[in-house]
């Protein structure tokens, strides 16, 4: 939307936890979950419709930096686990 307030000029539907701009400023990068699989997709402000940037098979991505110049791509990812423990008789 305009600084001056107004309508907005462009509604993205993407549902995410974590956002980043692309370096060139063009494009919103995030995360996109996928039948457990997380990956990084983008997609331009302009609308159209979006890229998937990485292709991993397995694990989570907890966040993501972009390097100033775009080319490279930090992302921080593994695998959520929890421990249950039964307890019983308990005094």
């Amino acid at each position: 939307m305009e600084l001056e307030g107004g309508r907005p000029l462009t509604h993205l539907d993407v549902a995410t936890r974590f956002i980043r701009w692309a370096a060139d400023n063009r494009a919103l990068l995030y995360i996109k979950d996928e039948d457990g699989v997380d990956n990084i997709w983008s997609q331009l402000i302009v609308g159209g419709a979006p890229r998937q940037i990485t292709h991993f098979t397995s694990d989570v991505v907890f966040g993501f930096y972009v390097s100033r110049d775009g080319k490279r791509l930090v992302v921080d990812r593994g695998r959520l686990t929890s421990d249950v423990m039964l307890i019983r008789d308990l005094r």
